[in-house]
């Protein structure tokens, strides 16, 4: 299988980079592969990744409140990997602290494909993260003031399975700067906000649970009820950030998702 990869231009306090993207088509379920990077006939980067299984059983691990660019997150990337697991989910705060280009750059990426022992461990190139959205990755909301805002639609590629909601996560800044961000995040802002998947034997739905959401959302609901009730699938888990019930005075305005309690129940 072959793919050309596309690219968007990234401009970001005077510095530039590129984003390139590509798609690979017709992989088998239950397949390893392994895959090549290129650049100009020069590799650039290699390994072996396993696609989707269908068979009746899942290994997964979940992970929050983890970008943070510490040992302690090296140590914990090496013991996640041992373990081998098919993919990562993520319940939030991505990176802190707030949700900006660099501090993916920093503190995320550095720890999930280093190869380097004590440094962290080589799971992006492997296996895939299915991300939800935080507080901290949308902390900084202005584009004027911090140009690399809302950078989990750029490094996320989820699934467009979700409706867009009246309410979801509002970028600011001059008109220009935001025209530009959501040319570079298109068609993944807001959409990958939300959303569903299959592995194995579970049905996974991923939800923003930020203080700007509805979740009783006209479309959202119509969704969930459809998304999880045509699911056969022997676990269906719903993840979200902030808990619907908490009894900690932090982030105790936040618990806007326990209005679906009745929906998923």
């Amino acid at each position: 299988v072959k793919a050309k990869a596309s690219n968007v231009e990234l401009k970001l306090k005077g510095k530039t980079t590129r984003l390139y993207r590509a798609v690979l088509k017709g992989l088998q379920f239950d397949t390893v592969y392994y895959y090549k990077v290129m650049m100009n006939e020069k590799i650039i980067s290699q390994d072996t990744f396993r696609t989707r299984t269908k068979k009746p059983s899942t290994r997964f691990v979940v992970l929050g409140d983890f970008g943070a660019g510490t040992a302690q997150q090296a140590t914990i990337a090496t013991l996640i990997a041992q373990r081998q697991p098919q993919f990562i989910v993520t319940t939030g705060d991505n990176v802190y602290q707030n949700g900006l280009e660099e501090e993916y750059r920093k503190n995320l990426f550095p720890y999930y494909l280093s190869p380097e022992a004590n440094q962290g461990a080589s799971l992006m190139s492997k296996i895939p993260f299915y991300m939800v959205l935080g507080n901290h990755d949308v902390r900084s909301d202005s584009l004027d003031k911090n140009p690399g805002s809302f950078a989990y639609f750029y490094y996320s590629d989820l699934p467009l399975n979700a409706p867009v909601t009246e309410r979801t996560a509002t970028i600011r800044g001059s008109s220009e700067l935001v025209k530009t961000f959501k040319k570079n995040t298109r068609p993944r802002f807001p959409r990958i906000s939300n959303f569903s998947f299959d592995y194995g034997n579970v049905h996974m739905v991923c939800l923003d649970a930020n203080d700007y959401v509805n979740p009783l959302d006209a479309q959202l609901v119509t969704w969930l009820r459809t998304d999880l009730g045509q699911s056969n699938a022997e676990w269906k888990i719903v993840t979200f950030h902030h808990p619907g019930f908490n009894s900690s005075i932090a982030h105790y305005e936040y618990q806007l998702m326990r209005l679906l309690s009745p929906l998923f129940e």
